[in-house]
């Protein structure tokens, strides 16, 4: 993780020893125990760091979606980045970038569907249709398309996912996920 992310997680002794490259010296005390979101998504820690994807770079923020919520509009913007703006997936990873993908649970909850993201190399977003999330109680995630019509998914285009994607076979990774209420 960046050295921003790095220092919400853990306050050095040392107020000189933050390391920031946000042009900030340091964060109060106050600041670093007020930070964290109640009830934030879950991130697979565990794969996260595979991908080279920051944390804390996750949008919504909140562990729970309200589905039903069209005062905010029809769309929900879904999008992470990687750790910092030098991160390399090839020099600092395992090879390419995979495409990645939003699993959600179709209109009313009854047509699963996974949405792939539009990506830089450095940054997904995906514009998902709220009616099409799912349900109260059931989840959206961010899958990795680790495997993809027998072969690895990393480099794997967008083209030829969207071309070949329901009918070769693909094996998934878990990043995230939110909770639909």
């Amino acid at each position: 993780m960046d050295n921003n992310e790095f220092g919400l997680k853990h306050f050095p002794e040392d107020r000189k020893s933050f390391y920031r490259t946000d042009g900030r010296a340091a964060i109060s005390w106050e600041e670093y125990v007020m930070n964290d979101v109640p009830e934030r998504l879950q991130v697979y820690s565990i794969t996260v760091p595979e991908y080279g994807i920051g944390e804390r770079t996750f949008q919504p923020v909140h562990k729970h979606i309200k589905v039903h919520d069209y005062s905010n509009g029809p769309t929900l913007r879904f999008q992470f980045a990687t750790v910092c703006p030098h991160w390399d997936h090839e020099k600092n990873g395992k090879g390419k970038p995979c495409i990645m993908v939003l699993h959600v649970g179709g209109k009313d909850g009854r047509k699963e569907d996974y949405l792939p993201f539009e990506t830089d190399g450095r940054n997904w977003w995906l514009d998902a249709p709220r009616e099409q999330l799912g349900c109260p109680g059931q989840k959206v995630s961010v899958y990795s398309v680790k495997s993809f019509d027998g072969k690895s998914g990393r480099g794997l285009s967008l083209a030829e996912f969207k071309q070949k994607w329901g009918r070769v076979q693909g094996g998934f990774d878990g990043i995230a996920m939110w909770e639909l209420v």
